[in-house]
């Protein structure tokens, strides 16, 4: 018996701990700011963390959203010295979505500052993405005991529906971020798995009263939320033919609304207060113009929002403009096809097929009516608000009801065909972890590379001089490797910037021999091979910056030196070393 009892929980807490090390993966490997809206999220929690107070509509910060997520982000990054700018955030002015014509896909111009270890900007930024990652955990755990509550002898049914939620690489992504959309799932995790137990005949004394305060943690987190709001309105009413009394169902009512009542009208008496009407939503529209819809949703749309939607769902990283391969959503279709044939025979006809019945069929009615709301809410937000709104962000706080359907109506598909449902429940589930696993190696760090180095990267190097040239170059350390044939030589420079350079000034190597004549040469500004040429640099940059020189054919005995230095390209003035030594280049020694 105790051996079954460590059994099942081992098999509950698997997926919740993979989605917290992925999680945790991807908010390291996913640079700053790459994630929708960082920035203003970023202001928030650095407001609320210097002023102890919620900030105001100014078109800067996102203050019309609600608190709850940022507060907690801002305990979080109390170890932070905010005014270390270390890691702060420098726009590109390149980015596609800047309005400037830029084609590039990364938001910030990123620096050596935003590596390990963290200090300053940075560390708050990473201090504040491991809430989410934990908001997250949190949300997956939910989806896991719900699922085998629901589906006790089905162990495929919430294998699945758990791996729908700990394997999204749109879930993982965004809980690896600063972002209120982790904390809105969580919340609404909580609502959906409130309301099944109050429905499935598990009410107590305080069930409606926890359904309550969960929907006030959805309104304190997100506003977007509002569908879970609806949907266990929805249900609340229908229980309601249940009581004996008035008063049983005015004691339910009462439970259910104290929390919302509370939570929502402190928000709506500010909002009434600061702005003159409770929403806050004309200013929000003044301030944010365009995000605004243009015209009336179109029908002729829906196909477009409905892929951007399912991408985004599941993997659309970046700003909206880094997508998966074809290959994972196409999988992913097949497996929504399949879910949704397997809910529709669920319904239909669940008796035969699973422990439950009649029970079976409601939870999945209700976790239908929840993704229904959501979904129905968010296509009237589309109408407000336009393209911003097609993400499938906005459905996570009905996640665990996705997931739910996702689970038993593939794992019912899986009994149809007669299929080994366990073994191939497991194989599905290993795919989406693999891929999970895959994306921050093979998509999205590659695909923001940049020229500036790790700290890290000067500890794999011998020779590190540290010698100034000039106030903003240092020349941090140097490899040189000479090739077996001694033909020529690969010269690697690690220039740090103590200050923002004021000119492109070009490096200079020169091999030299014995009398001091010039032999070879290699000249050109560092980083500019790399598109980052040195007045892009910023302070603390580490910048790679490697030159080939071919070799004379007595170099083994010529007794050969090199010299570096930096110069004005314009006039040929060169910089000073600032050793002491009053000379204008430095001695690189093999």
């Amino acid at each position: 018996m105790a051996s079954a009892r460590a059994r099942r929980m081992v098999a509950t807490w698997v997926l919740p701990i993979a989605f917290l090390v992925l999680a945790t993966l991807y908010s390291v490997v996913v640079p700053p700011w790459e994630t929708p809206d960082e920035p203003g999220h970023f202001r928030y929690v650095e407001f609320l963390r210097r002023t102890a107070s919620l900030p105001v509509q100014d078109g800067q910060i996102p203050a019309h959203q609600p608190p709850l997520y940022y507060a907690l982000a801002a305990l979080a990054i109390l170890p932070a010295d905010l005014s270390d700018t270390s890691g702060a955030l420098r726009p590109n002015p390149r980015f596609v979505w800047a309005g400037n014509g830029g084609t590039e896909i990364n938001a910030a111009r990123h620096t050596t500052a935003e590596t390990f270890p963290f200090r300053g900007h940075s560390l708050a930024l990473h201090l504040a993405r491991l809430v989410s990652v934990v908001l997250g955990a949190a949300t997956v755990a939910l989806v896991v005991v719900t699922a085998r509550e629901i589906f006790p002898e089905q162990g495929h049914y919430w294998l699945l529906a758990g791996a729908a939620a700990a394997f999204n690489t749109q879930f993982i992504f965004l809980s690896g971020a600063i972002n209120n959309d982790a904390m809105a799932a969580l919340a609404g995790a909580g609502a959906i798995r409130a309301t099944l137990h109050a429905w499935r005949g598990q009410a107590r004394g305080r069930t409606w009263l926890t359904i309550g305060i969960w929907l006030a943690a959805c309104f304190l987190a997100k506003t977007t939320a509002l569908g879970i709001l609806l949907a266990s309105t929805l249900v609340l009413l229908v229980s309601l033919g249940s009581c004996r009394t008035l008063s049983q169902a005015s004691a339910r009512c009462g439970a259910f609304a104290a929390p919302l009542i509370v939570v929502v009208g402190f928000w709506f008496g500010r909002n009434q207060v600061l702005y003159g009407e409770p929403t806050g939503s004309t200013i929000y529209r003044s301030f944010w113009t365009q995000n605004l819809a243009t015209g009336p949703l179109a029908v002729d749309h829906l196909d477009d929002i409905v892929w951007t939607q399912f991408r985004s769902f599941w993997g659309l990283f970046g700003w909206m403009n880094l997508p998966a391969p074809g290959w994972y959503y196409a999988g992913l279709a097949v497996a929504a096809l399949c879910a949704t044939i397997g809910v529709c025979d669920l319904l239909a006809r669940p008796e035969a097929h699973t422990t439950g019945g009649r029970g079976t069929r409601a939870a999945i009615a209700i976790a239908l009516l929840f993704v229904a709301a959501q979904e129905a809410f968010v296509l009237w937000l589309i109408g407000e608000c336009g393209g911003s709104c097609h993400q499938g962000r906005y459905l996570f706080p009905a996640i665990l009801a996705v997931a739910l359907l996702l689970g038993s109506g593939i794992g019912r598909v899986l009994e149809r065909l007669n299929a080994r449902s366990r073994a191939v429940s497991i194989v599905f589930t290993c795919t989406l972890g693999v891929a999970a696993l895959a994306m921050p190696f093979g998509l999205i760090g590659p695909a923001y590379s940049g020229p500036p180095e790790a700290k890290s990267t000067l500890l794999s190097v011998d020779r590190r001089p540290s010698v100034r040239i000039g106030e903003a170059f240092e020349l941090a350390a140097y490899e040189i490797e000479v090739a077996p044939t001694r033909d020529r030589a690969t010269i690697r420079l690690f220039w740090r910037a103590r200050q923002v350079p004021d000119l492109d000034y070009s490096a200079f190597l020169h091999l030299v021999d014995g009398t001091g004549r010039l032999v070879a040469q290699r000249d050109r500004a560092p980083g500019v091979d790399r598109d980052y040429p040195p007045t892009s640099w910023a302070v603390g940059d580490i910048v790679r910056d490697e030159r080939v020189i071919e070799l004379p054919a007595d170099f083994p005995t010529g007794g050969f030196h090199w010299r570096l230095g930096l110069y004005d390209w314009r006039t040929g003035v060169r910089l000073p070393v600032l050793d002491g030594s009053r000379r204008d280049f430095v001695e690189l020694i093999p």
